[in-house]
């Protein structure tokens, strides 16, 4: 389990819509810090990683705003794996590709 990640910042449509993402971002339950980088902005996550609920809030997040999702694959921990692998789930596709990784 990975305990970073990086986004490739995209647009906003208003300087409250930019506020609200990176509140949203920072207040998921797992989430360290997030600052800006050369690679994007670099989230760190907490020693123990993300819970199943903080990886559904990332989800929800990205998938509002329209990221790519493949790296979360990497935040989920062993005992949520089936549940996030559930191919009617909205997120499977952006997530796992459409790749039976079984």
């Amino acid at each position: 389990m990975k305990n970073e990640f990086y986004l490739r910042e995209k647009s906003y449509y208003s300087y409250l819509d930019e506020k609200h993402f990176y509140e949203w971002l920072e207040s998921i339950e797992g989430v360290k810090s997030v600052r800006h980088s050369k690679q994007g902005l670099h989230v760190e996550l907490k020693e123990d990683g993300m819970s199943r609920s903080g990886v559904y809030d990332l989800v929800a997040l990205l998938t509002r705003y329209e990221y790519e999702m493949q790296f979360v694959r990497d935040l989920i921990r062993a005992e949520d794996e089936s549940w996030f692998r559930e191919p009617d789930k909205y997120w499977y596709l952006r997530v796992f590709g459409g790749v039976d990784l079984v």
